[in-house]
C-alpha cells in the first residue's frame, strides 16, 4: 500500500493521539524556529490539520497541503475559520510569495527517497533566501515522544 492510499484509508485513527503528536511537534517548531507574526509558512503534508491549529496564530499566513483526500478534507473542517490559513489543492499551480519556512511532518516515510528529493528541490524554490525546509517525523506513536528535525 503506498503513502497516498494510506492516508486515504487513515480515517480511524486515534484524533486525541494524533493532536497530542502535533502539539508535541508544534511546541518543538516554536522553541526551535521562531516564528513571528510576519511571516509566510508551508505545512507541507498537513494531514488532519491539527499543527496548523497550533500554530497559525504565530504568523501571517499558513498555507496548507495534503495529498490525500480525506486528509485535505478534514484539515479544511479543522481550520475552517482561521482567517490566515489557506488551503492549498494543487502546490504546483499556486503562486506563493517567498516562504519564510516549509514543514514537513510525518511525510517522509511514505515516500520513496527519490520522490522525497523531488519535493525537497521543487519546495526549496518557494523559500525566501537563506531560509529552510523542516522535515520532521516522530519515532513512535506516543503524544510524548519526540521529533527527529532536519532542516535542509
Amino acid at each position: 500500500m503506498g503513502w497516498n492510499q494510506l492516508w486515504i484509508n487513515k480515517n480511524n485513527g486515534n484524533p486525541s493521539l494524533f493532536k497530542g503528536i502535533a502539539k508535541n511537534l508544534s511546541d518543538n517548531i516554536i522553541i526551535n524556529f521562531p516564528l513571528r507574526n510576519d511571516m509566510n509558512v508551508l505545512d507541507f503534508g498537513c494531514g488532519p490539520g491539527y499543527l496548523s491549529m497550533f500554530i497559525h496564530n504565530k504568523v501571517d499566513k499558513l498555507y496548507i497541503h495534503d495529498a490525500s483526500p480525506t486528509m485535505a478534507r478534514k484539515s479544511r473542517e479543522n481550520t475552517s475559520g482561521m482567517k490566515n490559513v489557506i488551503y492549498v489543492e494543487r502546490i504546483d499551480d499556486y503562486s506563493f510569495p517567498p516562504l519564510d519556512y516549509i514543514f514537513i511532518n510525518s511525510v517522509i516515510q511514505y515516500v520513496s527517497y527519490t520522490e522525497l528529493i523531488e519535493i525537497l528541490f521543487s519546495l526549496k524554490k518557494l523559500l525566501k533566501k537563506d531560509y529552510g525546509i523542516t522535515v520532521s517525523y516522530h519515532t513512535s506513536q506516543s503524544p510524548r515522544s519526540g521529533a527527529m528535525f532536519l532542516t535542509v
